[in-house]
């Protein structure tokens, strides 16, 4: 809502597109957190222990047929097997399985779009979202070397002969994402990788009752506000 707000305010030409960049660009930062609601709607906690116990059984079996194979006889074989399995579980997180195939299946679709000749603002945009979960929570992906990174791939999609009028809204969007961040305790650090000051002018802790109830009054204050908006550009014609 923030998004058709400020364009409506600014004069931005809004197309049946921009609702859907909008709300995309605004959480894909999130991405970059393994535990937010936005992976858990790419992937299910319970698809990703699922995937994970696989991968560990796979890495059990392959291990114990590697150490069979240097001659340890199959009790030796079998208890280094499930040590190393262990060790490999510690680090080897659900969370960070999460990451890696989600990672994974946006690389391959981008490296698809690549070879196929597709516009090079979608293979762009495709690739940054595979890259996003192995990113530092709040880290760069919190920045405004992200939000201009994100300007520029929708420039490019605009260019490349795509739908027009998206790379200022997806950026509305983006740069909204970031300033709500910024009413939080940890804040963003948006001149990274240059600075890793934290900005913040609030101190909401993120899902506490105050920051629900104030993310509640700001949609209601966009609602109408939006509202307004729109029945005084119809009312006057503007």
């Amino acid at each position: 809502m923030a998004t058709l707000e400020i364009s409506l305010l600014c004069g931005l030409p809004i197309s049946p597109l921009t609702i859907p960049v909008a709300m995309a660009c605004s959480v894909m930062s999130d991405i970059d957190e393994a535990n937010s609601n936005v992976l858990n709607k790419l992937i299910s906690k319970d698809s990703t222990r699922n995937i994970h116990s696989v991968i560990l059984f796979l890495f059990a079996i392959i291990s114990f047929y590697m150490y069979q194979k240097t001659g340890l006889n199959l009790y030796m074989a079998t208890i280094f097997a499930l040590v190393f399995t262990l060790l490999a579980s510690r680090w080897l997180t659900s969370n960070l399985v999460r990451s890696l195939v989600i990672s994974a299946v946006f690389f391959l679709i981008g490296a698809s779009m690549y070879l196929h000749n597709f516009n090079i603002g979608y293979t762009l945009f495709t690739l940054l979202i595979g890259v996003y979960p192995l990113l530092k929570h709040r880290g760069i992906s919190h920045s405004l070397l992200a939000l201009a990174i994100i300007f520029l791939i929708f420039t490019c999609i605009e260019k490349g002969g795509g739908p027009s009028n998206l790379a200022y809204p997806a950026s509305i969007a983006y740069a909204s994402h970031l300033v709500f961040d910024m009413t939080t305790k940890r804040g963003v650090a948006l001149f990274l990788p240059f600075s890793e000051k934290y900005y913040r002018f609030a101190n909401l802790k993120v899902g506490s009752l105050l920051s629900n109830l104030v993310e509640k009054i700001v949609i209601l204050a966009l609602a109408i506000l939006l509202l307004v908006t729109l029945a005084y550009r119809y009312k006057f014609n503007f």
